[in-house]
């Protein structure tokens, strides 16, 4: 499904300012292929709802830590998971070991 956005310029700079997330960068969540787009009929959504009573930044935490999404290929997940259960230790820890000997190897390089 193709999404296209348009914004307000003046609100985008302030999201970027206020949240430092772009509206750009925001968007690209609509291109995840593990998405879930459920119509109104599915979710049998009201025409109106009223935020009157609602508090801004209510959820808002500044100082979340996030983590990053990161989808490997079939046969790279299928490889890390056999070797993560060969040596009895999760995909994560895997992961970070590859990804940690790449970036001292990278660095070293320069």
């Amino acid at each position: 499904m193709q999404y296209n956005f348009e914004w307000d310029t003046a609100k985008a700079k302030k999201n970027l300012r206020d949240h430092k997330v772009s509206f750009e960068r925001a968007s690209q969540v609509f291109a995840d292929p593990f998405m879930l787009s459920i119509g109104d009929e599915v979710m049998n959504m009201k025409e109106e709802y009223d935020f009157s009573g609602g508090v801004r930044g209510r959820f808002y935490r500044p100082n979340v830590h996030l983590n990053l999404p990161v989808y490997l290929d079939d046969d790279i997940a299928e490889f890390v998971q056999k070797y993560a259960q060969q040596k009895k230790v999760d995909v994560q820890t895997v992961v970070n070991r590859i990804l940690r000997s790449n970036k001292e190897m990278l660095q070293a390089l320069q």
